[in-house]
């Protein structure tokens, strides 16, 4: 069994983001708890919501960029991913010190 590969980020082909992909998870999470609810009325929903919940484990996440919406980037190496946290940490040279 192979494992999941990391999560480090993206960096979009189109704007060139880089940082961590947006994902459609909270609107995939509330159609599996309407479908959940509205099995308590129509029983055999129960069925098709726990076949919905095998679906959503088994697929791999739909990830896009979250500043342009394109789906189409290049996930992060755990090195480029580093790197991006250091630069963001390091603080600009003041300009009022001149």
């Amino acid at each position: 069994m192979s494992q999941p590969n990391a999560n480090y980020g993206i960096h979009c082909n189109s704007c060139h983001f880089e940082g961590q992909g947006q994902t459609n998870s909270a609107k995939t999470f509330m159609i599996f708890m309407a479908m959940i609810c509205a099995s308590a009325y129509f029983l055999p929903l129960i069925i098709a919501a726990l076949a919905y919940m095998v679906w959503i484990i088994a697929r791999p996440a739909d990830r896009k960029c979250p500043k342009c919406g394109s789906k189409d980037f290049t996930p992060l190496t755990e090195e480029q991913a580093v790197a991006l946290v250091d630069a963001q940490k390091t603080p600009k040279p003041d300009e009022s010190a001149k």
